[in-house]
């Protein structure tokens, strides 16, 4: 085979590079590298590759690059590269590969599709080239090993699981909704870092990954606690979009504090406005889950399998309104906080809520705040800051 128009490619591109054949197991080509090629990496890259028969970049754990390609009677590799869109999840590797070849995946993928074209006329698109990372099935396993060496670094350093006494007091105190003393709790209770295994290399992953914990618990005791499920699910999602957002410990520490007292609060409201009547508990969760389409009372009561007059009769007797003014009540609270946050026209807003129109909306809206959706967004409209 001539490899001409592949030296000429490969002095452009200055990467290293081999040819081997697979019947002899030789090398009988290579550039920029030793002639000496990983036959461990070589067999890697040969199943992959068996599996679709379509080039491919092999990415190794350290982040290094290799491209892979074969006409089924030559291996072509290239390679070590370093892939400059992973560069970020290795920084603490960077000075011992700075004299590896940079590159991106876009530009591995172009020149991929380049050498197979030249060495076999093969045509590939680029969106043909997957990047596939060198994970072996252990890697997917906790090993006995790793069980054993962690255990053993736990004992060295006095680091035990105490910490499930700590966490369940203050979980039942957020399922109890009881604001005072989880504030009281947290003022007295102190959790020693040593009760907490570890679950990341560095202090700032690991309180992330605890900011995670707690806020998902919250939310479990929260719903237990009676708090309609949905509304728990939300606040649980709002919550982790901030954590994600952190930069600091501190920062961590306080959203993580913020959601557990807004998961006792928003317990301890809905236990204040809970009906004894379990039906009629039902029925207000129904309606909190479908507040933004039509909500009929006839299918509300065929959902809780009981007759439309008689759950009529107990919502009435438990909250002093009718289902339909508490279905209007609600979606006017819901318009007012959208009045407040967001900038949406009065009529998406309206149709948002399945208001018949926007003069029905203001209309409605009135009734329960004394003045029209306009007026009500100019008083309490939020404003952003950066602060």
């Amino acid at each position: 085979m001539d490899f001409t128009y592949l030296d000429s490619l490969l002095s452009f591109y200055e990467i290293p590079f081999w040819v081997i054949d697979r019947g002899q197991e030789q090398v009988v080509f290579s550039k920029h590298s030793s002639p000496l090629v990983d036959f461990n990496l070589l067999k890697s890259c040969r199943q992959a590759f068996n599996q679709n028969l379509l080039p491919f970049i092999y990415v190794l754990e350290s982040n290094l690059g290799y491209l892979y390609w074969s006409n089924g009677a030559y291996d072509f590799v290239g390679g070590p590269l370093l892939l400059t869109d992973y560069s970020g999840l290795f920084q603490h590797q960077l000075p011992d590969l700075l004299d590896i070849k940079q590159m991106s995946v876009a530009e591995c993928r172009q020149c991929l599709t380049i050498i197979s074209y030249f060495c076999n006329q093969s045509l590939y698109l680029l969106s043909d080239i997957e990047v596939l990372w060198a994970h072996n099935e252990e890697y997917y396993h906790v090993r006995n090993q790793e069980i054993d060496f962690y255990r053993f670094e736990k004992s060295e350093n006095e680091r035990r699981h105490d910490s499930i006494s700590y966490e369940t007091t203050y979980l039942k105190l957020i399922e109890e909704g009881d604001e005072k003393r989880l504030l009281d709790f947290f003022d007295n209770q102190s959790l020693d870092e040593k009760n907490i295994g570890k679950i990341a290399e560095t202090s700032f992953k690991q309180m992330e990954y605890m900011a995670v914990s707690s806020i998902t618990l919250a939310c479990r005791a929260a719903i237990k606690g009676g708090l309609n499920p949905e509304l728990s699910h939300d606040l649980s999602d709002l919550y982790l979009q901030k954590i994600a957002k952190c930069k600091s410990e501190k920062e961590l520490i306080v959203m993580t504090g913020k959601a557990q007292f807004d998961f006792c609060k928003a317990v301890g409201s809905h236990k204040d406005s809970r009906s004894d009547n379990i039906f009629v508990e039902q029925c207000k969760d129904y309606i909190t889950n479908h507040l933004y389409q039509i909500c009929k009372v006839g299918d509300i009561s065929k959902k809780l399998n009981i007759s439309r007059p008689y759950l009529s009769t107990l919502f009435k007797i438990s909250e002093g309104i009718t289902i339909q003014e508490y279905i209007m009540k609600m979606r006017c609270e819901h318009a007012a906080e959208m009045l407040s946050y967001s900038d949406e026209p009065l009529s998406v807003i309206a149709e948002y809520l399945c208001f018949s129109s926007q003069s029905h909306f203001g209309v409605q809206f009135k009734k329960f705040y004394g003045m029209t959706p306009r007026q009500y967004r100019q008083k309490n409209k939020y404003i952003k800051t950066n602060i």
